[in-house]
């Protein structure tokens, strides 16, 4: 499995040395994910475990799957739309809450394309969406959520945010602001850097 790292380090909320709770966002170079059977994993608080998993064009008996799914966490789906035995990822809009409350699964889709038909799912062609996002960490579970785009051949990750305290609620879309606690983005995608100042 290839593991695309990302790295940042906290700036204090105003107090030298001191770190605070605060919503980091991390926006790399967009990662293209194209027809592949090995997922690719991706460590997003950079405590060396995959926290997401992405995998386009797995295989199924009828079609081709565009799929997500979290190593050890979970994405809210959306419990009124299931296809070829996968739920479909809820597509959250701009300030959407993400918590505890469900329902969640371990591993969704984004869409459906059969081999003699057109494709299915409200994920797919329709340009960047987001998805909700649980995953633990050493001190707990974190919520956040991902932006990705997806159609019937690969999938793009454009950007992500999660809280830094583990339990506490997010947004969909949410950013740091202004006041808030400022992040020094250095990212690795892939063999790609670059650095950013947030906040």
């Amino acid at each position: 499995m290839k593991i695309a790292a990302f790295s940042w380090a906290v700036v204090a909320c105003g107090v030298a040395n001191v770190a605070c709770a605060a919503i980091v966002y991390v926006d790399p170079p967009d990662v293209t994910l194209n027809w592949s059977l090995t997922p690719t994993g991706f460590d997003l608080n950079s405590d060396a475990r995959v926290d997401l998993e992405l995998l386009a064009f797995a295989p199924s008996n009828d079609g081709r799957n565009i799929a997500y799914g979290p190593d050890g966490g979970g994405v809210r789906i959306d419990p009124g739309l299931g296809i070829n035995q996968l739920p479909y990822a809820a597509a959250l809009e701009p300030g959407t809450p993400i918590d505890a409350s469900g329902p969640w699964q371990r591993v969704a889709t984004l869409g459906f394309y059969p081999e003699f038909g057109p494709h299915t799912g409200h994920w797919i062609s329709t340009g960047p969406r987001m998805l909700a996002l649980r995953f633990p960490s050493a001190d707990g579970e974190h919520f956040g959520w991902v932006r990705v785009s997806a159609d019937p051949w690969q999938i793009v990750l454009h950007d992500f945010g999660y809280e830094s305290e583990a339990g506490a609620p997010i947004t969909a879309g949410a950013v740091p602001g202004p006041g808030g606690a400022g992040v020094l983005v250095a990212v690795s995608v892939l063999g790609g850097a670059r650095r950013r100042r947030r906040g």
